[in-house]
């Protein structure tokens, strides 16, 4: 009798497999979309079109929003390509099939924009003057990182570690200046980040991934510049703007201080969460400008051009605030203070206590 239910149960075993298989793949075929943000310029080619349903596409001019499937296409073609060797993969390899298939945390308690009540555990932290002036004559700070303590949740990981940027921004205020600032800027931005850390709730900044402690805006740019071929070049505007020119499509010159456009990864993370760009000061009702992790370089003539860093106004508008500046046969330096907006990661495994994420009802964490 139990060698009989035991088979039963194999025989069943063996049916779900393929039915969840062939489920999963159907679901994964219905997050294809065209993208709604088509230039009114593209055109169908109706030789090369294929049929979804009764809708006609173009296969190579259709845009492919990925960012909810994890398939790293953006057109439907490619999409649809994509998902074709990753079925074909299932039909032979089911744990390789897994492993190739998109991703996602499906049992994480929270979602994207919830409020988190999060004390950091450092009270204290001396941002080094060395590192963000040529003389160490940037105004000394003293932050207390305990004291953001409100956090949106901005992204949920595939492993279930979760992404929060705090609601506020620091009371105190950080000076950049001259050079050395500007070589240092992303470097002195994420240590301080770093001290947001909270030994139960969040992962642990010594084996963290790179990026998992961050200021808003860091997505891989240099930490320290080293290479000072460019930043040192006295002739930089004799060819009329050439690196400028250059610079602006970010043609591996970020690494020399050519600038970067990384920053709009966090911002559109914060933007999708329902999060907002501005930010308090904490404890004030005062809209207050924070630095973001971005560099620029900037050419005006063959005489004037300037390397400066980016940050984000209290309207919500990105500005630059050129901290080495070229000026008519000179250098010369800048300089500026803003505040401070740091994202952490938690740890996966977390629960929540109480609350419910809202605005008038944060979650409590746990760690059990």
């Amino acid at each position: 009798m139990e060698d009989n239910q035991s088979k039963k149960k194999i025989k069943i075993t063996y049916i779900i497999i393929p039915v969840l298989l062939v489920i999963s793949i159907v679901e994964l075929v219905l997050l294809l979309k065209p993208n709604k943000e088509l230039s009114k310029s593209t055109k169908i080619n109706y030789d090369e079109e294929f049929r979804l349903g009764d809708i006609l596409f173009d296969s190579d001019d259709v845009g492919y929003d990925n960012t909810n499937s994890g398939l790293t296409s953006t057109t439907v073609q490619d999409a649809i390509d994509e998902l074709y060797t990753a079925a074909n993969t299932c039909v032979t390899n089911l744990a390789t099939c897994q492993a190739s298939l998109p991703q996602v945390c499906s049992n994480s308690p929270f979602n994207l924009g919830d409020y988190i009540d999060m004390t950091p555990t450092s009270s204290s932290y001396s941002v080094s003057q060395n590192l963000r002036s040529d003389d160490g004559s940037a105004t000394a700070v003293t932050l207390n990182p305990s004291e953001l303590n409100v956090w949106r949740v901005i992204n949920i990981n595939p492993d279930c570690t979760v992404e929060v940027v705090s609601e506020y921004v620091s009371t105190q205020n950080v000076e950049f200046k001259a050079k050395n600032g500007f070589l240092n800027y992303v470097y002195v931005l994420n240590e301080i980040a770093k001290q947001y850390a909270n030994t139960t709730y969040t992962l642990d900044t010594s084996t963290a991934p790179d990026g998992a402690f961050r200021n808003v805006g860091y997505d891989g740019q240099t930490k320290q510049i080293t290479d000072l071929t460019r930043i040192d070049d006295t002739t930089l505007g004799e060819a009329s703007g050439a690196w400028y020119q250059k610079t602006t499509s970010f043609n591996g010159e970020e690494s020399k201080g050519g600038g970067d456009q990384k920053y709009v990864t966090d911002l559109k993370l914060i933007e999708d969460a329902g999060a907002s760009i501005v930010a308090f000061k904490k404890g004030t009702t005062s809209l207050t400008a924070y630095w973001l992790v971005s560099r620029r370089f900037y050419w005006d003539s063959t005489t004037n051009w300037n390397f400066g860093v980016r940050y984000v106004s209290v309207g919500g508008v990105i500005h630059v605030i050129a901290l080495w500046n070229r000026y008519y046969g000179i250098f010369d330096p800048g300089y500026s203070s803003y505040a401070i907006r740091p994202i952490v990661t938690l740890k996966s495994g977390l629960t929540t206590s109480s609350g419910n994420g809202t605005a008038s009802s944060h979650y409590q964490l746990s760690a059990s």
